[in-house]
């Protein structure tokens, strides 16, 4: 008979998995990321927008072996892009 899978096996990443059989955690992967987005269209300026980004990463161990961890980071980003071929307001 199949063994059901819970949902927590099936978001969890194959390698993290198995390192978890092994009573340890994978180099470099932490166990929660969070990722936020935010876009605004500036109305006075067409063809600009605003974006701003923010990730969270948990701590992570530096090798396989557990004993070096990294402590959490946040990580923000902000960009202006620009669409190509916006016809620009008069001056």
């Amino acid at each position: 008979m199949p063994r059901k899978s819970s949902i927590r096996e099936w978001v969890t990443p194959a390698p993290m998995r198995q390192a978890r059989a092994n009573s340890s955690t994978p180099a470099n992967a932490s166990r929660l990321q969070v990722v936020g987005n935010v876009q605004y269209k500036v109305p006075q300026v067409p063809g600009l927008k605003l974006h701003g980004a923010a990730r969270y990463f948990g701590p992570t161990y530096v090798s396989d072996d557990n004993l070096l961890s990294v402590p959490g980071r946040t990580v923000f980003t902000i960009l202006l892009p620009v669409e190509p071929g916006t016809p620009r307001p008069p001056s």
